[in-house]
């Protein structure tokens, strides 16, 4: 926030005792705990400040779930509409919603509407992204192949979804799922040698 906002210092001021020990070595910002905040403002017994002591800011504000479903609403709506994933920046712009503050990543809301994120990188590790994506290359070559079109090629793929498949899955995994002979084992060619 210092960075962003072009700060030379900012104040932290929490409602415990606790801290680690690291955050004081930076000299930029001020963390005033709650002994501190009591000797600062002289309120040794208000009730006011008790309270903030004692209450738990973990309570669920439900204003945080309406924003929540607004940004997932949001998405849907683009995605259905206008077949348009928005990323960070189009929701801050178009909701004035930090996506950050009510999702873990950009990809979550995408996996609790079931729709394929976005994606800049491989994807390795996250085994339901993975197959939200398969799943909706599957649907593709499903339907190409049912409107009389020939198998669809990993560059056909890639360019309808404008994303790259290889990383993703392997094009042949995806016919092996569906119960089809993968691209290459169609292609089988035969030579034929002629003995003089």
């Amino acid at each position: 926030m210092l960075k962003k906002e072009n700060l030379d210092e900012a104040i932290i001021i929490v409602t415990s005792n606790k801290r680690d020990i690291n955050l004081g070595k930076i000299k930029e910002i001020c963390i005033i705990d709650y002994d501190n905040l009591i000797k600062k403002l002289n309120l040794e017994n208000n009730k006011d400040i008790l309270f903030i002591r004692d209450y738990s800011v973990n309570i669920e504000n439900p204003y945080r779930e309406i924003k929540k479903q607004k940004i997932l609403d949001y998405i849907y709506e683009e995605y259905k509409k206008q077949k348009i994933k928005p990323g960070y920046n189009k929701i801050l712009k178009e909701l004035h919603l930090d996506l950050y503050t009510y999702f873990n990543s950009l990809s979550e809301p995408y996996k609790i509407l079931k729709i394929p994120p976005p994606i800049k990188n491989r994807l390795k590790t996250d085994n339901e992204l993975i197959n939200l994506w398969k799943e909706e290359f599957k649907k593709y070559i499903l339907e190409e192949i049912s409107k009389g079109k020939k198998y669809p090629s990993g560059e056909e793929i890639q360019k309808h979804f404008e994303v790259s498949i290889w990383n993703i899955t392997k094009v042949s995994d995806l016919y092996r799922e569906l119960g089809l002979e993968p691209y290459h084992e169609r292609k089988i060619r035969v030579t034929y040698v002629q003995e003089y």
